[in-house]
């Protein structure tokens, strides 16, 4: 029987799949707003509300990374960021950013081998759009 009103398993499949279209918009905008620049493979990375992960992981690398915060509209697109460097473990505070930043790759010349750059704080799920531009930072010739 059809009598031109939708049955509940109609309306929560347009619903599913309005959503799904929504997720794909914010994540394909995000990338379009990454600054310009001679990038690394584009990574998305998802956090959810209260928990932290890892934004970005180099060795050895001097350059910058960039980063586009999206969240669904009327949420906050804002997350906190630091640095993880390696081989003494300290960690340098970048702050809260909103929408996006950049951050230089901590290199030899801040006596850091390896870094991870991690975000959290953020108070609802957010998408992390991470690209960078890198070279080698430091490279030695062995001869036998």
């Amino acid at each position: 029987m059809h009598n031109g009103s939708r049955s509940g398993q109609e309306i929560l499949i347009q619903k599913r799949l309005s959503k799904s279209w929504r997720q794909i918009a914010v994540v394909a905008l995000a990338a379009l707003a990454v600054p310009t620049s001679n990038a690394a493979d584009l990574q998305i990375v998802e956090v959810k509300a209260g928990e932290t992960a890892d934004a970005y992981f180099s060795i050895n690398l001097k350059g910058k990374v960039f980063v586009k915060v999206a969240a669904k509209p009327g949420e906050e697109a804002c997350v906190d960021f630091w640095w993880i460097k390696w081989p003494w473990g300290s960690i340098e505070h970048l702050g809260r950013h909103c929408n996006s930043a950049a951050f230089e790759i901590p290199s030899l010349f801040a006596l850091t081998f390896s870094s991870k750059l991690r975000v959290g704080g953020a108070r609802n799920a957010v998408k992390l759009a991470v690209s960078s531009t890198e070279q080698v930072a430091s490279s030695y010739t062995l001869t036998f």
